[in-house]
């Protein structure tokens, strides 16, 4: 595991996009990928150097927006990325007005979708350290 590398840490339910996410930003991330809220949350108390997370909206045992909000506190200089599928757009808009969310995407994204949520603090913790 490279430590100089800026860490991406990715909740979701599925395995095939968490897959995806580990494919499409391994070029440039340390990529974290879980299906356990637990576990991502210990992930996200453990790497100083996390440079952008990305959570499902729903889980089966934990809210999107509500880990957002946690990982918001914890790492404020993280970007916090929403996967979503749902169109619960009273939790969305109160996790954008509260600083939770930073970017929405809708599922299915693309490489490029993605790619242009995450990369950008990249070059922050590059200068950083």
């Amino acid at each position: 595991m490279d430590h100089q590398r800026p860490h991406l840490l990715a909740l979701d339910g599925d395995q095939a996009v968490l897959r995806s996410i580990a494919d499409i930003t391994a070029p440039f991330f340390e990529t974290l990928t879980t299906r356990d809220p637990k576990r991502f949350m210990q992930w996200i108390a453990l790497h100083a150097n996390t440079a952008a997370v990305v959570t499902e909206h729903v889980l089966e045992t934990a809210a999107g927006v509500a880990l957002l909000e946690q990982v918001r506190v914890m790492r404020p200089a993280a970007k916090r990325v929403l996967l979503t599928t749902y169109h619960d757009l009273a939790s969305i808009v109160e996790g954008i007005h509260s600083g939770a969310v930073e970017l929405l995407i809708p599922k299915p994204f693309t490489a490029a979708e993605l790619l242009a949520a995450v990369r950008p603090p990249m070059a922050r913790v590059r200068a950083a350290g």
